[in-house]
């Protein structure tokens, strides 16, 4: 396994948060950088913008890609509120929906067309059909600070920082169907039903299988971000700490490789990857760019 550094795309603003959803049916690569407040569309193998910057609300947190639809929802923080873009028509008219205070994170589920807002300080996720408006709300036990979906099983994954506890809700009932000890990132692999999560004062790797058994693998030095990686069947764990890149079987959990990306010696910050083809994207948001890697 080579790992090849590529190219560096630039992204907006050195220091801002980079958000990032791929929408491979449609080839467009959505970036938020939370410091510009603005939506940007891009070509992920030409690196072309695909249309002009959309604006935002006011401090975005989170994306949630309906890949089904091709709508993609940004969750303002301080506007308390949804933009909702129309992947499959980006000259439509942006539209908002209105959420409760200090919003996030977002996710959504594109078979069922429900979206969840994490309201933190209220300890309650909303949950809003899209096909009719309709709310409800889902009591957490702490703040609900990482969500996502399992659209094969119809759940809700929660991570509740107050217990750091992951707890997987049924989607129709609201009822929790298990809980077990996880941490704050997140990454699914749908076709084992298996949630993985970064458990970084003790450097491993939470497993949660769909029958609710748990067990962990070492991860290296403060795992910080995660990615399930189907196509060669890999975890990608990245670390903030040392700034490294690992990659693991999925089916073995053994390590196939570390890698330090640097630059003339200095090493790259590394966070969130993003699969896109055969290349995978590790965003750098100190730099406000992404490293372009391919496997050779």
């Amino acid at each position: 396994m080579l790992l090849t550094l590529t190219n560096i795309v630039h992204l907006g603003n050195p220091h801002g948060d980079l958000l990032v959803a791929y929408d491979e049916p449609r080839g467009q690569l959505y970036v938020v950088n939370t410091l510009d407040e603005n939506l940007l569309i891009l070509d992920p193998f030409s690196y072309q913008p695909l249309h002009e910057p959309i604006a935002s609300g006011h401090r975005p947190n989170s994306l949630a890609l309906d890949r089904h639809s091709g709508h993609l929802y940004i969750c303002n923080e301080m506007s308390n509120s949804i933009t909702v873009i129309d992947g499959t028509q980006l000259d439509a008219p942006v539209h908002s929906l209105r959420v409760g205070a200090f919003p996030g994170p977002i996710a959504v589920d594109g078979l069922t067309q429900q979206l969840y807002v994490a309201q933190g300080a209220e300890r309650l996720i909303r949950q809003i059909d899209l096909t009719n408006s309709s709310t409800r709300f889902l009591t957490v036990d702490g703040p609900p600070v990482s969500l996502l979906i399992d659209e094969v099983r119809s759940r809700l994954i929660v991570f509740n920082s107050a217990e750091n506890q992951l707890y997987i809700i049924d989607e129709k009932t609201g009822k929790t169907v298990h809980h077990a000890a996880g941490g704050r990132m997140l990454a699914f692999d749908e076709d084992n039903g298996r949630l993985y999560s970064t458990l970084t004062k003790t450097d491993t790797i939470s497993v949660l299988d769909s029958d609710g058994h748990n067990h962990t693998f070492p991860a290296g030095n403060q795992p910080s971000t995660l990615l399930v990686d189907h196509k060669h069947g890999w975890l990608w764990i990245t670390s903030a700490y040392d700034h490294s890149i690992r990659i693991i079987q999925l089916s073995t959990e053994r390590l196939l490789r570390t890698w330090y990306p640097q630059n003339q010696g200095e090493r790259y910050q590394v966070g969130q990857p993003v699969a896109i083809g055969n290349q995978m994207w590790i965003l750098s948001p100190l730099h406000g760019t992404a490293l372009v890697l391919e496997n050779n």
